[in-house]
């Protein structure tokens, strides 16, 4: 359950767990739409037995961003493509940031208290940002 009062996140708890604590879903944290989830990947051992592996993977819309911070510092959170954008202000910005440390559940980790500059980056699709 999310601490923080939001405007503009609706969707703050978006991770979903199961009873082992896996993660077996993300939503995106603004609009709630799921942005990734469990996938089956078709594999091939070398001596040609197939096998069938359960993943978590992105969806079609899924979409990174990196946040750039005034101190040169960056983050880097997830959502969907309609939702995250070049030109979301710093007042969105900060609200990504405090759900991504609800979720993370380690304040101690986090210096969301930064000023956030804007959005340095916007990426569709998995394979991160540098």
């Amino acid at each position: 359950m999310a601490k923080y009062n939001y405007e503009w996140v609706k969707c703050p708890d978006f991770v979903t767990r199961d009873d082992q604590d896996n993660i077996t879903e993300i939503k995106c944290k603004v609009c709630g739409t799921v942005i990734m989830g469990r996938i089956e990947r078709h594999k091939e051992r070398p001596d040609g037995t197939k096998y069938i592996i359960e993943q978590l993977g992105p969806y079609y819309n899924y979409t990174e961003i990196k946040i750039g911070m005034q101190d040169g510092s960056a983050h880097v959170t997830n959502g969907c493509d309609k939702c995250l954008r070049k030109d979301l202000p710093a007042d969105r910005l900060i609200e990504l940031m405090l759900a991504d440390a609800e979720d993370q559940k380690n304040w101690s980790n986090w210096d969301i208290w930064r000023t956030a500059t804007g959005v340095h980056v916007v990426k569709k699709g998995a394979g991160g940002i540098e």
